[in-house]
């Protein structure tokens, strides 16, 4: 069985405003939110190198997630949808639909938001 550990530093950022809608010359368009690009950016530069590529997960082997986001206010909801799909990016896990148990939790550090990923 393999096993990783890391923290990512940073405010965890919520998937519910991912998508910006705007009307241009009068046509309706979604973007990405900046914040989103931002931390996906971030998280991908913070993946410690032996962890990136591995591709984890699969039909026959399942994954299971423990997350604590630290959030810098008590503001935020707990939604780890972004952390996935990042892990997803850096490669880590081979599809976030493979993820089969998901442990989350939310805390509280003002000075030191992050995500600590087991």
């Amino acid at each position: 069985m393999i096993s990783c550990e890391f923290t990512i530093l940073g405010q965890p950022v919520s998937m519910k405003n991912s998508k910006i809608q705007s009307v241009k010359n009068g046509r309706a368009f979604a973007f990405k939110n900046p914040k989103v690009v931002s931390y996906e950016k971030n998280f991908a530069l913070q993946v410690p190198a032996e962890y990136r590529n591995l591709g984890l997960g699969g039909p026959a082997a399942p994954l299971r997630v423990v997350v604590t986001a630290y959030y810098s206010s008590k503001r935020s909801d707990l939604d780890c949808g972004l952390v996935y799909d990042c892990l997803q990016n850096a490669g880590v896990i081979s599809n976030d639909r493979y993820i089969r148990q998901k442990v989350e939790y939310a805390e509280i550090d003002a000075k030191n938001p992050r995500v600590e990923i087991v």
